[in-house]
């Protein structure tokens, strides 16, 4: 009698392994047939950039800072004649303005830009802390100021 209980769970072990066996045969053929799936749709739909990479002002400062109306002059000369106690200026770029606001100024470009902008109430709005909308990388890679390698 006890041989035969030990056939019977033999048999039934046999099975569970057997089962399990062709469950996993299954879902290794599921997983490719998915696998290939995920491989022919890449093949035939290019990926898109991810919103942080997409360069929201390829040409800099001035891609931004326009004037989009009487009413809404955002060029660089208008920006400085809105910061209280900013000397006249007819400084339109990037350039013209880091003649006088350069490193070793008291109030250096950068850090103004930096503030202004990443503690601002439009920029960090409308595009995070995206830093490819004023920087880029160099062919040395290095990172610059697009309105300075231009």
């Amino acid at each position: 009698m006890g041989r035969t209980w030990l056939v019977i769970l033999l048999a039934i072990a046999l099975v569970v392994v057997a089962l399990g066996w062709l469950n996993t045969s299954r879902s290794r053929q599921e997983l490719a047939r998915r696998l290939q799936e995920a491989k022919e749709q890449a093949a035939e739909k290019p990926a898109e950039a991810p919103a942080a990479l997409t360069d929201p002002a390829p040409g800099g400062c001035n891609d931004c800072h326009t004037k989009k109306a009487p009413d809404k002059d955002y060029t660089l000369q208008a920006e400085a004649a809105r910061v209280k106690g900013h000397p006249k200026t007819n400084a339109n770029t990037v350039k013209e303005c880091i003649v006088c606001h350069g490193d070793r100024s008291s109030k250096p470009f950068k850090k103004v830009l930096h503030t202004a902008h990443l503690r601002g109430q439009v920029f960090p709005k409308k595009w995070d802390t995206n830093c490819i909308a004023c920087h880029k990388m160099r062919q040395d890679g290095s990172i610059g100021v697009k309105a300075l390698d231009m």
